[in-house]
């Protein structure tokens, strides 16, 4: 259904006489299209934010905290990709390979952060997911699956070990 959308939207998104306001709206539209789409722990990119680790730690000032699902590409950056697409005779193989590979992709960052990282996520100045998580300051720490349901858990010695793990990833980063 979606790339049935994105093609019915790029002749619109294309024409001549579309204004920025409609190119945007469309964007928009597209957007929210693929944030709706169903999300899964396959789509974690094994990632969490530092800041996740310190506000689920036992001993930090948060009774209840939370972590927020950040999708690596912002919604208007995958719409507009997808305004420029060529879509091929397997269109829908296309746009499921891109959903599990880019645009359904996601780290788990606290909501303080993903109001920060919005900034450097619009579509006139994003790069990539990289560049705009270490433009708003965010670290971001590998944990696996098991890791991510103790720290859900708030279990003190797997959070500590990932900090650990996290600062000591930095001080070989500056180091080099």
């Amino acid at each position: 259904m979606l790339v049935e959308i994105a093609k019915n939207l790029a002749s619109i998104y294309d024409s001549p006489s579309a204004s920025e306001t409609q190119r945007h709206y469309i964007e928009t539209i597209l957007g929210a299209a693929i944030w709706y789409l169903p999300t899964s722990k396959e789509l974690w990119n094994g990632k969490v934010s530092l800041r996740v680790l310190e506000d689920f730690h036992p001993a930090s000032a948060i009774s209840k905290p939370r972590m927020t699902e950040d999708h690596e590409y912002p919604r208007k950056v995958s719409a507009i990709e997808l305004m420029r697409r060529s879509w091929s005779a397997e269109a829908t193989i296309d746009m499921l390979e891109l959903y599990l590979t880019k645009y359904g992709r996601f780290s788990y960052i606290n909501p303080t952060e993903n109001k920060v990282l919005v900034k450097h996520q619009k579509s006139h100045i994003f790069d990539n997911p990289e560049a705009a998580y270490v433009a708003a300051g965010i670290k971001l720490v590998s944990v696996s699956l098991d890791e991510l349901k103790q720290i859900k858990k708030r279990n003190t010695a797997v959070i500590e070990s990932c900090i650990s793990r996290a600062k000591y990833s930095c001080q070989l980063v500056k180091k080099t």
